[in-house]
C-alpha cells in the first residue's frame, strides 16, 4: 500500500500518505525489536551468572575448579549434596547418591543413582532415565559421587529439550489469528469496493460522454487492463482466495502464489509484459489496432483512466489501518514492562498475549503450587511436648532425639547473612535440621559432639546389635 500510494501520489505531489504508512511500519518493528532485544540481554546476564558457577573437576591428575561454561566432554567431576549437575555425567562412583530429576520428569521423589557396574536389573527396568547417568540441571539431594562428562551444552538431555522448545513453530497466536482474519476482511472489502468504484466511474464517464473512445481504443484498453492484471496477479489473486475462505469455501492457493519472493514478483511483471506485448502485436498485425501507436489510446483518456485508478488505490490505502500494527506492538510492549516490574522476565512479546489467552493450565503441584520444600508440621514423641521444649530443660529422651537428628543425617543448612536458611541435601533430613534450627539448637555442635565408640560396637556385634 505504501509503494502504490507513493508511486501514484508523486504524479500529483501527494505522497505524505505513503510516507506515513512507512513511518508507522518502522515504528512498530523498531519498538518490537528494542523490547525483545532488551529482554534477551537480561536473559544473557542470567545465563552468564549461571555459566560462571565453579565446578570441582579432576584434570591431569589434579583437583581444580573450573567455570561451568569451560567444562568439556571427558572431564571427571565431583558431585556432592546440594549441588546442581553441570552436564550429563556417566557415574563412576556413587555413595548414597540421590538425584532430584523433577525438572525433567516432574517427580519430586529423589532417584537413587549407581555406578555403571552396580545397577540392579529391577531398577534399570523401571527407571525413566538410566540409573547410572546424571543429567544436567538436576539437583543432588543426598550423597556424593564421581562421574565422567558425556555431553555438555545443547547436546545434554535438557539442552535438547530447551532447543526443541525454542524452535520457531508455524502455530499462530490467538491475537495473530484474529488480526489475520481482520486483514483478510479489510482486503476483500476494500479491494472489492475499489474495483466496483473504478468500474462505476468508467461507466459514469461513458454515459456522460466524458470518456469517448472508439472500438480500437476499447480493445487496447482491454489489452492494457489484462496485462496489468497479470503483472499484479500476486496482489489481487490472494484477495480472491481470501474471499472464498471468508465465504466458507476452503480453497488452497497454488504453491507459486504462496512463494512470495522477489524472483516471483519479477516473473509476474515479465509475464504481464509478455501478455500485453503479444496481444498488442496480434491485434496490430490483424489490422484491428491503428498503425500509429498514438491513436491506440488518446492522452486525455489515459489521464482520465489514471485518475480513476488513483481514486481506487486511495480507497484501498485508506482501508488499511496502518496504525493497528503499532498499537498492538505498544500494548504488548507495555505488558512486557508491567510483567518485568513484577519480576517476571518475558523473552518474546507475543508470550504475554499467548499466556493471557490460556484458559486451562496443567501443572504438577509439587514445586509449582507449593514451596517445594519439606518442613516438620507436628511432633508426636513420648515425653516431649513442643510447647515446653527447650535445650536447658531437655530430658534424656529429648537428648536422644536431638542426637538422632544431628548424628544420623548428612544434610546441611545454608546460613548466609540476610538470607533465609536453606537445607542442602536430603529434603527429609533438611526438614528435621530446620526444625532444630527453629528451636535455637546448633545441629553442627550436636553432630560434632556425637562420639562413636568402635570398641563398644565390635563387642555388641557378636551378640545383639543395638537397635
Amino acid at each position: 500500500a505504501a509503494v502504490i500510494a507513493i508511486g501514484v501520489g508523486i504524479t500529483h505531489g501527494e505522497y505524505l500518505e505513503g510516507i506515513g504508512i512507512v513511518i508507522a511500519i518502522l515504528l512498530a518493528t523498531v519498538l518490537a525489536f528494542l523490547n525483545e532485544y532488551r529482554a534477551n540481554q537480561e536473559f544473557d546476564i542470567l545465563n552468564k551468572v549461571s555459566d560462571d558457577v565453579p565446578v570441582k573437576v579432576i584434570r591431569d591428575g589434579q583437583y581444580i575448579t573450573v567455570a561451568r561454561k569451560d567444562l568439556v566432554v571427558g572431564d571427571i567431576v565431583l558431585i556432592e549434596a546440594g549441588e546442581e549437575v553441570p552436564a550429563d555425567v556417566q557415574v563412576l562412583e556413587a555413595v548414597s547418591l540421590q538425584i532430584d530429576e523433577s525438572r525433567l520428569t516432574g517427580e519430586s521423589v529423589p532417584v537413587t543413582k549407581y555406578s555403571k557396574d552396580n545397577v540392579p536389573e529391577s531398577v534399570a527396568a523401571e527407571a525413566t532415565y538410566p540409573p547410572d547417568k546424571l543429567l544436567r540441571g538436576t539437583m543432588v539431594s543426598d550423597g556424593h559421587g564421581v562421574g565422567e562428562l558425556t555431553a555438555v551444552g545443547d547436546s545434554t538431555e535438557i539442552g535438547k529439550t530447551a532447543r526443541a522448545a525454542a524452535e520457531e513453530t508455524e502455530e499462530e497466536t490467538p491475537l495473530n489469528i484474529q488480526l489475520e482474519r481482520l486483514s483478510k476482511i479489510i482486503g476483500v472489502v476494500g479491494f472489492s469496493i475499489a474495483v466496483l468504484i473504478y468500474v462505476a466511474l468508467v461507466i459514469r464517464s461513458v454515459i456522460k460522454q466524458e470518456l469517448v473512445l472508439s472500438t480500437e481504443n476499447w480493445i487496447f484498453t482491454g489489452v492494457l487492463v489484462s496485462g496489468v492484471s497479470v503483472a499484479l496477479v500476486r496482489v489481487w489473486l490472494p484477495v480472491v482466495y481470501d474471499g472464498f475462505e471468508l465465504a466458507g469455501r476452503e480453497t488452497s492457493p497454488p504453491e507459486w502464489l504462496e512463494n512470495d519472493s522477489f524472483v516471483g514478483w519479477v516473473k509476474s511483471f515479465l509475464l504481464g509484459g509478455v501478455v500485453f506485448g503479444l496481444a498488442v502485436l496480434g491485434f496490430y498485425f490483424a489490422g484491428i489496432l491503428p498503425l500509429e501507436p498514438s491513436k491506440w489510446l488518446p492522452a486525455a483518456a489515459v489521464e482520465e483512466l489514471l485518475k480513476y485508478f488513483m481514486i481506487s488505490v486511495t480507497i484501498i490505502v485508506v482501508a488499511v489501518p496502518e496504525g493497528l500494527a503499532m498499537s498492538v506492538t505498544l500494548s504488548l510492549a507495555y505488558s512486557m514492562r508491567k510483567m518485568m516490574a513484577e519480576n517476571n522476565l518475558v523473552r518474546r512479546m507475543h508470550a504475554c498475549e499467548t499466556i493471557g489467552a490460556a484458559t486451562v493450565i496443567c501443572s504438577d503441584k509439587t514445586g509449582t503450587l507449593t514451596l517445594n520444600e519439606m518442613r516438620v508440621f507436628d511432633l508426636d514423641f513420648t515425653a516431649i511436648k513442643d510447647k515446653t521444649f527447650t535445650k536447658s530443660s531437655a530430658m534424656e529422651s529429648e537428648k536422644l532425639l536431638i542426637e538422632a537428628i544431628a548424628g544420623n543425617t548428612t544434610a546441611h543448612l545454608s546460613k548466609k547473612a540476610g538470607e533465609v536458611v536453606k537445607p542442602l541435601g536430603n529434603p527429609t533430613e533438611g526438614a528435621l535440621l530446620l526444625w532444630l534450627d527453629e528451636k535455637g539448637l546448633n545441629y553442627m555442635a550436636e553432630r560434632e559432639s556425637f562420639v562413636i565408640d568402635h570398641n563398644s560396637l565390635s563387642q555388641q556385634k557378636g551378640s545383639t546389635w543395638p537397635r
